[in-house]
């Protein structure tokens, strides 16, 4: 996503959670073209959506989740 506010027409902002957006764009080298904010824009936490055909990864995920809580 972030190749394509750079070099595309369409988009002009990209969201993402810092730490992975920062993670990325070390190891893409775009670091020095993209800046984050200091504050979050929420404070919901995040979900995760699949497809309904997804149904049995789903539910692993689930279950690992509810494991490490």
């Amino acid at each position: 996503i972030f190749t394509f506010v750079l070099h595309g027409e369409q988009f002009h902002a990209a969201l993402a959670d810092r730490l992975v957006g920062q993670w990325i764009l070390k190891n893409e080298g775009l670091t020095e073209h993209f800046r984050s904010s200091l504050e979050g824009i929420s404070q919901f936490g995040f979900r995760i959506m699949v497809r309904k055909d997804w149904e049995e990864f789903a539910e692993a995920f689930n279950q690992e989740l509810a494991a490490i809580r």
